[in-house]
Order: C-alpha cells, then structure tokens, then sequence
C-alpha cells in the first residue's frame, strides 16, 4: 500500500513538472510575439520577386492632402501633402512615386520628411505612393495610392471691410429775389402799333408827279 502511495505521488510532481514547461514555452512564446508586433515586424514576399518570402519593412501609411493654395499670379495651385511616418525605426531610404497626366516619376525623399508641396496646373490628374527601405535593403510594399484631380475648389477670399472715405456737409438752397421772375415785363417790342415812316401811307416826294406839271412859261 505505501509502495502505490509513493508511486501515486511520483506521477504527479511529473505532471506538475510538464505543466510548468508548458506554461513557461507559452509565455515565451507570446513574449516574442509581443516583441515582434512592437517593432512592426512581419512576413512579407520581396519585392523583387522572390517568392520564399523574407522579413520586410511595413507598409506605409497612406499620403494624404494637408492644404491647397491657389496662385493667382502663375495661375498654379500648390498642394501640400501629408507624409506618412516610417513604419519602422530602420527604414532608411524612401521613394515617392509621382504621375501627372500619366507621366510617372520617382522621387527620392526622406523619410522623416512630414509635408511635401506639389505646384499643379488645372485640371491635371494626379496620382502618389512611397515604399520604404530599411538598413539591410528590404523594401515594403507599396503605400496606398493617393489620387485626385487638380479642380478649383477654393473660394474667394473675404473682401476687405468698407470704410467712410470722406464726409461732406451739404446746406438746403434758400429762395433768390431774381429780377427774372414770371412778372409781366414792359418792353417796347410789344405787339402795340409802332408809328413807322415805312408805313404803307402815301409819301410826299419831290420826284412824284412833277413830269405832269407845266414848267413856267411852257404851254400845257
């Protein structure tokens, strides 16, 4: 009886044993788990095409637009863009990718950069997304494709407050004692006969008549 007792009491200090190996290989286990999602660490294949797949920079956040400034003078708009920070501590090289109008462009920048501005005409169709690259030449996937299209969506801006630029005092005009009223006025030029020698009466002239006359000592 005490020989069962015994081995009774061996079988579980081992399984107490296997437990705490057990426990002990989890809690590593999630403590390296922890460990890895605090340095943004994860699996992802390489951009170059291997498929194996290998340790990779994080995916970038995506770029977003901060503020659009019109410029009246070059008739342009500036838009400033909102860099994503590093996913993590060893990226040391970032590439922008720019299109405009179906031109696309890479940009080197740097990675801690956090605004970057854009000189735009109107109309023009745009598009944006970095990939970042760590210390040991591992390049994340590419960021989340930032697209628009350059409208003019900027209001007037507020016009300045109306302001009194002069005041002037004006007095009521007061009745003129004029000479040039509406009373009847005496003037000779009325429409009273006017006693003019060029009237139609006869005119005694020396001239009239006096063919008709006998001269003295002629004989009518």
């Amino acid at each position: 009886m005490a020989g069962l007792f015994l081995c009774t009491s061996s079988l579980i200090r081992i399984d107490k044993c296997s437990m705490d190996i057990i426990i002990t290989i989890i809690v590593v286990l999630l403590w390296v788990s922890l460990i890895e999602l605090a340095n943004h660490v994860i699996y992802w294949p390489k951009p170059d095409g291997d498929d194996n797949g290998g340790v990779c920079v994080p995916q970038p956040r995506p770029i977003t637009v901060n503020f659009i400034k019109e410029d009246f003078l070059m008739q342009k708009y500036i838009y400033t863009l909102n860099m994503p920070a590093p996913g993590a501590k060893d990226v040391v090289e970032r590439k922008m990718y720019l299109t405009i109008n179906g031109v696309e462009e890479m940009l080197d920048v740097d990675p801690l950069m956090e605004f970057y501005k854009l000189e735009l005409e109107e109309n023009a169709v745009c598009s944006v997304y970095v990939i970042d690259t760590d210390d040991a030449g591992n390049a994340s996937p590419p960021s989340d494709t930032l697209e628009w299209t350059v409208i003019d969506t900027i209001p007037p801006s507020k016009p300045d407050t109306i302001v009194i630029g002069d005041v002037e005092e004006v007095f009521e005009d007061e009745p003129v004692d004029d000479d040039s009223s509406d009373e009847p006025v005496d003037d000779d030029s009325s429409d009273e006969p006017v006693d003019d020698d060029s009237s139609d009466e006869p005119v005694d002239d020396g001239s009239t008549d006096t063919a008709d006359k006998p001269k003295d000592g002629e004989i009518s």
